[in-house]
């Protein structure tokens, strides 16, 4: 019986969710009934379940509703882009804040010719990196690097400052190539070992290769094999939720 009424209860919230996205109410009072629905779990198994729940319902809800925003200003894009962005955050799903981060900041990118004031720095796509790298999303932060870089090329001059930073970021491309490979064969993100980015490139030092054995044995030197991000815990809006969200 109690079974049943909680049931009914994440029926009826996730009906009136729902119906907010539908009539385009992407704003924190939205935000905040979906906090509430995972808070209202009695304990951690119902708190995962309703998660599961509501994440299945949300990932296509959200493609759906993005791809509609497509065709409205920028402004109303990158604010839709936005809400489900701190949605996902609520429910940590890492992958998919990744995801939309990335979709943001290509946009900015793409509209940047006719709206200079949206390009993306380097410095963006660096910090973007080193949280892809953190995260073990090896790939994305190598192409983030890929852009990062590609800021400096529009900019001929040769500075000695310039250098190093082009540098630094070819480093992190580097370790972030090498450890993409070793985990192309179909390991999932729970399988991966998450380290700091700057960790790394100050162990390694300007001079020092790159290579899989210096990597392996900086991880397990610093003991930084980790469960990875698909087992976090769930709830954990505090990292991201209480600093404002991972920004776009």
């Amino acid at each position: 019986m109690v079974n049943a009424e909680i049931q009914i209860m994440e029926d009826d919230a996730l009906a009136l969710f729902s119906s907010r996205l539908k009539s385009n109410r992407l704003d924190e009072s939205t935000l905040g009934l979906l906090s509430r629905m995972l808070s209202s779990s009695k304990d951690v198994k119902q708190m995962q379940h309703l998660r599961t729940h509501l994440l299945q319902f949300l990932r296509p809800q959200s493609l759906t509703i993005i791809r509609q925003s497509a065709d409205k200003h920028i402004m109303h894009t990158l604010s839709t882009l936005d809400f489900f962005l701190a949605a996902f955050a609520i429910l940590d799903d890492i992958q998919s804040c990744f995801s939309l981060r990335y979709e943001g900041l290509i946009l900015r990118d793409s509209t940047s010719a006719t709206h200079p004031h949206f390009q993306v720095t380097s410095d963006e796509w660096l910090k973007f990196a080193q949280d892809a790298f953190q995260n073990a999303f090896y790939s994305v932060a190598a192409k983030a690097c890929e852009n990062a870089i590609s800021c400096f090329n529009t900019n001929g001059d040769n500075l000695p400052g310039k250098m190093r930073s082009i540098d630094r970021i070819h480093r992190l491309k580097d370790a972030a190539l090498q450890l993409s490979s070793n985990h192309s064969d179909g390991q999932t993100p729970s399988q991966r070992a998450p380290t700091r980015a700057f960790e790394v490139l100050t162990e390694f030092g300007a001079g020092r290769p790159v290579t899989n054995e210096n990597l392996c044995k900086y991880i397990k030197s610093k003991d930084l094999i980790k469960k990875g991000v698909g087992e976090q815990k769930v709830g954990k809006e505090g990292s991201l939720r209480q600093s404002g969200g991972p920004k776009i």
